[in-house]
């Protein structure tokens, strides 16, 4: 799973923490920038940097969750900048994306107008896929469906003998 918070330089500033992470959770893969703390514990992600994200492997086949608290002046300074912390699933043999990019997407955006807090918006979400893994189907046997068919042949068989034998 690869959780990132990421604005630009000039963005007003802001911070995402993750907790409450469930037992599907296992090691950490990658982190870089501003990123506090491990999982599972409480993990918090600033947007002081331009690149800020944790990639951490769990397990499919669960539940996955977590909770997401976001604070910091973003809420009540103005400004054009805002701050965008994602969710996703990355093969980490292909670096390819599951459902092709973020799962969940929080866009965090300042008041535009003298701090009034009434005007910041938390945009959620504003994609969500849902990712389901398909356990392999059995496929049988050219020698299962052989004695199968064996079996139902000598099934037929044997009524029909009885059928016979009881007029």
């Amino acid at each position: 799973m690869y959780f990132s918070f990421n604005s630009l330089q000039a963005a007003t500033t802001a911070f995402a923490q993750v907790s409450n992470f469930s037992a599907g959770f296992e090691e950490e893969v990658l982190r870089g920038g501003s990123v506090y703390g491990n999982i599972p514990d409480t993990v918090t992600f600033d947007n002081s940097g331009v690149d800020n994200y944790l990639s951490q492997a769990v397990k499919l086949g669960g539940v996955l969750s977590f909770d997401i608290v976001f604070g910091g002046d973003f809420e009540t300074f103005p400004g054009a900048m805002g701050a965008l912390f994602g969710v996703a699933l990355v093969d980490l043999s292909t670096n390819e994306y599951y459902g092709g990019g973020n799962l969940v997407e929080f866009l965090l955006q300042p008041p535009t107008t003298g701090g009034d807090p009434s005007t910041t918006t938390i945009d959620t979400p504003t994609r969500i896929v849902t990712v389901t893994t398909v356990p392999p189907t059995a496929v049988p046997e050219p020698s299962d469906l052989l004695l199968v068919m064996t079996g139902l042949g000598l099934l037929g068989l044997v009524r029909r003998r009885s059928g016979k034998a009881a007029h």
